[in-house]
């Protein structure tokens, strides 16, 4: 496989923070995850094109960013069947407790006031990337039980048909009246069984 494609298969971790260094520091924050591919962003509005283009699996968000804000981010991507339910995470310097209830009320799936304690962040992507994770599984697991279904309503459908025409068969070699006008009935698509 190659690194791309390695890249490709990897969760995606967005970093946005319009201050370069603060998305630098992230970055360097969750280095620790190898398995991951990181993107990072200092202009949210880029940022939001980026992810409805290519997804992600968790975005880490600043608050206070010029263009749209983090709030504005999470309405956007809550709004977007596809990112509707990725894990987001704000951090932010500023500890008004509305900015804290608007962010969580808006979709933000954590909240974390700067300063903050490394271990803590790593520990919440790591938490948010089982539960991306566990998403994925369950909504692969609700495709593939959806075609089996389909697979089995199509046999059953097939077997009924072959059934109907077998009896329709059965009743003709019995009553030679009736034997064209019973063939035709079981084999014109949508007719009903003669009582």
């Amino acid at each position: 496989m190659t690194t791309t494609a390695l890249q490709a298969s990897l969760p995606v971790i967005v970093l946005i923070d319009d201050d370069g260094f603060g998305v630098q520091m992230l970055d360097e924050l969750i280095q620790g995850f190898s398995d991951t591919t990181k993107i990072c962003h200092t202009d949210p509005i880029e940022a939001m094109k980026w992810i409805d283009r290519h997804g992600a699996d968790v975005v880490i968000t600043d608050y206070d960013m010029p263009g749209a804000n983090g709030i504005d981010l999470i309405k956007h991507l809550r709004g977007r069947p596809a990112t509707s339910d990725v894990p987001i995470l704000m951090i932010t310097s500023i500890e008004d407790p509305a900015i804290r209830l608007s962010a969580l009320d808006a979709g933000a799936s954590d909240f974390i006031t700067k300063p903050f304690e490394s271990p803590e962040v790593r520990a919440r992507v790591r938490n948010m990337l089982a539960l991306r994770a566990g998403q994925k599984s369950l909504k692969q697991r609700a495709e593939t039980l959806s075609a089996e279904v389909a697979a089995t309503v199509r046999s059953i459908t097939a077997r009924e048909q072959e059934t109907i025409l077998r009896l329709a068969r059965a009743a003709e070699y019995r009553d030679s009246d009736t034997r064209a006008h019973l063939r035709r009935l079981a084999e014109t698509p949508g007719s009903s069984p003669v009582d």
